[in-house]
């Protein structure tokens, strides 16, 4: 019986979703309890010829090929094909450590647990500047947290956590939960589809976190998320406060249902200020003017195409799909 589905969207990253899968290979947990779901979001690249060649080193591999754009969409696909109750999601840049399986299964024999996740370690491709260590943030004693690479360590010790401290590229669900919560929002939207970019599995968390539902970390959930060197420059942190901005600008049009041309002036007056207003940091200066520029964009871009609005204000997007 399938106890676990791992779900793994991907898009022309065929090298690194080489070694994600190798590391699954090494599980604890038996691999006739859990199937392999490789959603392809259009690949030009090898990523196929990849996944035929660890076809055999699992009992249930599949493979689809989804060229719509969205990480949102591989996501909703993989949950339509699953044949457990229990879906891990994990990034195609990610490497498992061999307790990965094990300690999601363990967590989620507590039946009141609905959401599960481990410690996102860095895997450091060349050396990081120095300035990175300065995005560490301590949000328990003894826990740290690098949200700009999806990096957090919460310890060795077992713990129920806040819900949003269980990112995308570990992300352990019960497949009800995920229903009820609508699914997930749209992200990593290519960049000449920006307008359409929402706010993820960060959605699902706030519904987790609002209706009371459990949350837990365990140290055997634990992966090494990859961080190459074209992520650890100011332009890669700022483009992710870019699109952090258009997230947040996303959830506040959504729950509005509409747009104003004054919020937009508002907008374009708090950038001017922040321009003026000095900050401890260049790197926090420019990130804050980054957010803002988010924020800005979405509007303009409502403002602009009047069927944005109706996108925004879907209410699921288990088959909502953007045109490339």
């Amino acid at each position: 019986m399938i106890e676990l589905s791992v779900i793994i969207p991907t898009r022309n990253r065929a090298d690194l979703l080489d070694a994600t899968l190798e590391s699954i290979t090494k599980q604890t947990f038996p691999s006739d309890k859990f199937e392999i779901i490789v959603i392809d979001n259009g690949s030009t690249d090898n990523t196929a010829e990849i996944c035929k060649k660890y076809q055999c080193c699992f009992p249930e591999f599949r493979y689809f090929y989804e060229p719509s754009p969205g990480l949102h969409v591989g996501r909703h696909k993989g949950a339509k094909e699953s044949r457990s109750s229990i879906l891990v999601y994990a990034d195609d840049d990610i490497k498992a450590t061999s307790s990965w399986l094990e300690g999601i299964m363990e967590a989620f024999q507590d039946t009141e647990i609905a959401m599960v996740g481990g410690n996102n370690l860095p895997l450091f491709i060349g050396t990081p500047p120095g300035w990175l260590d300065s995005l560490w943030k301590q949000i328990e004693p003894q826990a740290n947290i690098l949200w700009q690479l999806s990096l957090i360590d919460l310890g060795q010790e077992a713990h129920y956590i806040n819900p949003f401290y269980i990112f995308g590229c570990n992300f352990s669900i019960r497949k009800e939960t995920l229903i009820s919560a609508g699914g997930f929002m749209p992200d990593c939207m290519p960049s000449h589809l920006m307008k359409y970019q929402g706010n993820g599995e960060t959605h699902v968390s706030n519904y987790v976190a609002e209706h009371g539902l459990k949350a837990w970390f365990t140290p055997k959930a634990t992966v090494y998320h990859t961080a190459p060197c074209a992520r650890m420059t100011y332009h890669y942190v700022g483009f992710i406060r870019f699109r952090q901005g258009i997230s947040d600008a996303f959830v506040l049009l959504r729950r509005r249902g509409y747009v104003k041309f004054s919020n937009l002036i508002k907008l374009y007056l708090l950038k001017l200020k922040r321009i003026f207003t000095p900050s401890k940091s260049v790197l926090d200066y420019y990130c804050n003017l980054r957010d803002i520029d988010g924020h800005i964009f979405l509007y303009k871009s409502a403002l602009k195409d009047k069927s944005l609005m109706q996108w925004i204000c879907r209410k699921d997007y288990w088959d909502a799909k953007v045109e490339e």
